[in-house]
């Protein structure tokens, strides 16, 4: 069952999703911290940016193909938030875990479950 989950298509796409997440926030990182360097404005800045705008593009219509199929699957309201906490935030088993007041080994069986439904 988890087997089948690595060759699906759409934990695929919730896996660059995250991916592109983390991606963002290091760019979002370097254009804070190096935003007074002179040499870095002219010339990574633009390159950086225009970068940037294309994974976010990239990022919106891969969450709009993921929230098709979360509707389509019809998963219920905790499912869904758990998806959206653990791959378009990427939050960590852990802090869903604290956040929605459940246990790690809950999150896990629920996301588990969730990912299997939106295979179907």
């Amino acid at each position: 069952m988890v087997n089948d989950l690595k060759n699906s298509v759409n934990h695929a796409r919730l896996k660059e999703v995250a991916h592109i997440n983390d991606v963002l926030t290091r760019l979002d990182d370097t254009l804070k911290y190096r935003g007074h360097n002179a040499r870095f404005n002219i010339i990574e800045k633009p390159v950086i940016l225009k970068h940037k705008a294309k994974l976010e593009n990239k990022q919106a219509r891969l969450q709009g193909d993921i929230m098709a199929a979360m509707e389509k699957a019809e998963l219920t309201d905790l499912e869904s938030q758990i998806i959206k906490l653990r791959f378009f935030r990427s939050y960590q088993i852990k802090a869903i875990a604290q956040e929605l007041n459940y246990s790690p080994r809950q999150i896990n069986r629920i996301l588990t479950r969730a990912l299997v439904q939106l295979e179907k």
